[in-house]
């Protein structure tokens, strides 16, 4: 009972923490984003079109438009994914993270979608600087909204592949296999192969696997029912 409380309490830990931890964090968060998106805009070779940082306002100057301002809003932010793919680490059965570290896989996932949402407003400052505000408002309002859902999952999926056990892990629990060969290989004797930290094989033909019910196997003939 206590054990399934403590699951409840972990699961409803998860929204609260999300919630908690974006109303704190979000405006430095924002902050951030706006200085790295308008860094990468520049380094595309448009500093001048990206003159000016201030707070989570970036100013735009396109060439052949109007200059405008465009607002990192809280929506805008990679927090609240970030956020929940964290809090949702916390709660994934210990089982799951016997490949790589839970740690390792987490900051991955984190890392990729914070540069995932970092390409989808410079994407959509360059859409702007080439068309105007009102091709910037389209771009981010449909592409980069499917954009940013791509992202965001692919970074979970990411996490739990990175958590998973490795084939390595896997194959030394595999259960016994019956080999059709010796231990010097002649094909007219049979092994009882046990795979595990105590592995070995069992020679002599016939009697070593009298235990097998499903057949045996006698030299080269295979299997017999």
């Amino acid at each position: 009972m206590r054990s399934r409380a403590g699951i409840w309490v972990r699961v409803l830990a998860v929204p609260v923490g999300v919630v908690a931890g974006f109303i704190v964090l979000q405006y430095k968060m924002r902050v951030v984003e706006t200085l790295v998106t308008a860094e990468v805009v520049r380094l595309a070779g448009m500093a001048r079109n990206v003159p000016f940082t201030s707070g989570t306002n970036i100013l735009v100057s396109p060439d052949h438009h109007a200059a405008f301002y465009v607002i990192i809003e809280p929506a805008c932010s990679s927090l609240a994914s970030i956020l929940a793919i964290v809090f949702l680490a916390t709660v994934l059965p210990s089982s799951l993270s016997r490949g790589r570290s839970r740690l390792f896989a987490v900051s991955a996932a984190c890392i990729a979608v914070f540069i995932g949402n970092i390409i989808r407003m410079a994407g959509s400052i360059v859409v702007g600087v080439f068309a105007g505000r009102a091709s910037l408002v389209l771009f981010h309002n449909w592409v980069g909204s499917i954009f940013g859902f791509a992202y965001t999952l692919g970074g979970f999926m990411a996490m739990l592949w990175l958590m998973m056990p490795s084939s390595k892990m896997v194959a030394r629990g595999s259960p016994a296999t019956l080999s059709p060969s010796g231990l010097d290989g002649t094909p007219g004797q049979a092994s009882l192969v046990v795979v595990g930290p105590q592995a070995q094989s069992v020679p002599g033909g016939l009697s070593a696997i009298d235990t097998v019910q499903e057949g045996v196997l006698a030299g080269r003939g295979g299997v017999r029912r």
